[in-house]
């Protein structure tokens, strides 16, 4: 799951693209990018974000 405002503006397909062009380890990756606001939203559901939120580990902050 990925966050940040370069996101914003981009359609899901393009903000996944992106980062899988920037990917170069040798694992499949499925990231979840997210906009400050829509993580935000995603965070208040019953989903894998809130799941994230309750569970996960912040691994960078720009």
């Amino acid at each position: 799951m990925l966050v940040s405002e370069a996101f914003e503006g981009l359609t899901w397909r393009k903000r996944v693209a992106a980062v899988l062009d920037l990917w170069e380890l040798g694992v499949d990756l499925q990231p979840l990018c997210y906009t400050p606001e829509e993580f935000a939203r995603k965070s208040r559901e019953i989903c894998t974000t809130a799941e994230a939120v309750r569970e996960g580990v912040e691994v960078y902050r720009w």
